[in-house]
């Protein structure tokens, strides 16, 4: 998730749902289930998804362009967010 909003150099606010339940419930509120990571773009929250899913996104709605910067990890795993 990270690597994916830092490849088009976008910014973002991580926030500990680990640690902080009202964070965490925050989360759940928003996204409407427990599972994570989530991200929420423009007021659309996207849930429990991988990097490739939020570069897809990104790119259908036309926030961002085509980029081939490397991001020096897999996108396509959810395990290492939860």
């Amino acid at each position: 998730m990270r690597a994916v909003l830092n490849k088009y150099d976008l910014p973002f606010e991580d926030r500990d749902i680990i640690n902080d339940p009202a964070q965490r419930q925050e989360m759940m509120d928003k996204s409407g289930q427990p599972l994570s990571p989530c991200v929420e773009v423009d007021g659309h929250m996207l849930a429990d998804v991988s990097g490739s899913e939020v570069e897809t996104y990104l790119l259908a709605q036309g926030l961002v362009q085509p980029s081939d910067r490397p991001v020096g990890v897999p996108l396509t795993s959810r395990a290492n967010m939860r």
